[in-house]
């Protein structure tokens, strides 16, 4: 299968979704506090605040040698103001994955990466999930070993069709 790495980063060290519009599917690879992990992206990474994605998006742990598969998003309640597009009515809710020009998130509260890569947070069983209890300090620390991590190292590779 052929890849090739793509460089999430820009001139300040921030992370930038812009790169990574490929029509190509995506894994991220990260190093937070010793630990190794990431996510299986589907569909090309939006920068647009829009939900994408489909079930077979996973979140992975090298250092636990685990699969964290999609096993349906939590249901938030609606908010009280809807924002209206050309499509629409458009609710803040999370699909699969989401990215804007601050962050990179799988799920909920699964994985999300802030622009600076200095705070981030995991919390399984909120999208993805092996059957942790939804809020427990090990839904919380099981990928970066904390609740809240600095980024020390992070890699996306496109999966390409050739």
């Amino acid at each position: 299968m052929p890849y090739e790495e793509v460089d999430v980063e820009d001139e300040d060290g921030n992370i930038t979704t812009e790169k990574i519009m490929e029509e190509t599917p995506t894994v991220l690879i990260i190093r937070a506090n010793g630990k190794v992990f990431g996510g299986y992206a589907t569909q090309p990474w939006r920068h647009d605040g829009t939900t994408f994605g489909d079930a077979r998006c996973f979140l992975f742990s090298i250092s636990n040698d685990i699969k964290i598969p999609f096993h349906g998003r939590q249901t938030l309640p609606p908010p009280p103001q809807v924002e209206e597009n050309e499509d629409g009515p458009r609710l803040p809710a999370f699909g699969v994955l989401r990215s804007s020009d601050n962050s990179l998130q799988f799920g909920v509260k699964d994985l999300v990466l802030n622009a600076n890569l200095n705070e981030c947070s995991s919390e399984l069983e909120y999208s993805f999930g092996v059957g942790l209890a939804r809020g427990s300090k090990e839904s919380k620390i099981l990928l970066a070993g904390s609740e809240t991590f600095q980024v020390d190292e992070i890699e996306l590779w496109a999966i390409l069709d050739k």
